[in-house]
C-alpha cells in the first residue's frame, strides 16, 4: 500500500494537477496516486501531513507522515476524542488500518479538527473538507 505514496497529486494519465488559487492555511485534497492504482485523500502542513489511501479490492489506510517520536507513543485525538492505532514505520512515514467501518475512520469524515502527537510533539489539523476528500478516495477503490 505505501507504493501509492508516489505519485500523488497526480490526475488520470500522469499529468500535474492543474493550478488552482490556494486558501490561506491547510486544505483536504484528494486524487489518483500509485500510476492509477489507488487513492488518497490527504492533508499537510509544512513537514507534516495526514493521508488516508486506498486499493480497489484492499482496506484503506492511514499515513502520518513528519512525527519524529516513538512509534509507540503515536496517538490521535478527533474532537476530543482519543485513538491509539497500532501503527508501523516504514520510509520515514507511519501506517495503520483504516477499515470503512472503523470508529477512527467515521470520526476523521465527521469531525472539526484532528491532533497527532507522539512523545517529540503535535500537529494539528482542520478537518473542514476531510469527509468529502476522504469519501471521493473511497469511491474511486470501491469502497
Amino acid at each position: 500500500m505505501a507504493e501509492i505514496c508516489e505519485g500523488k497529486g497526480q490526475v488520470s494519465g500522469g499529468q500535474a494537477a492543474p493550478s488552482r488559487q490556494r486558501p490561506a492555511g491547510p486544505v483536504w485534497v484528494s486524487g489518483v496516486a500509485g500510476g492509477g492504482q489507488g487513492r488518497y485523500a490527504g492533508i499537510e502542513s509544512g513537514r507534516h501531513s495526514l493521508s488516508y489511501m486506498c486499493k480497489r479490492g484492499e482496506s484503506g489506510i492511514l499515513a502520518v507522515e513528519g512525527m519524529t517520536g516513538s512509534g509507540r507513543s503515536l496517538a490521535i485525538r478527533v474532537d476530543g476524542t482519543s485513538f491509539r492505532p497500532q501503527f508501523i514505520s516504514r520510509g520515514g512515514m507511519r501506517y495503520t488500518s483504516a477499515a470503512r467501518d472503523s470508529a477512527l475512520l467515521r470520526a476523521l469524515l465527521s469531525g472539526n479538527a484532528v491532533e497527532i502527537s507522539d512523545d517529540r510533539g503535535r500537529v494539528r489539523f482542520s478537518l473542514s473538507g476531510s469527509g468529502a476528500a476522504i469519501r471521493a478516495a473511497m469511491a474511486g477503490c470501491g469502497l
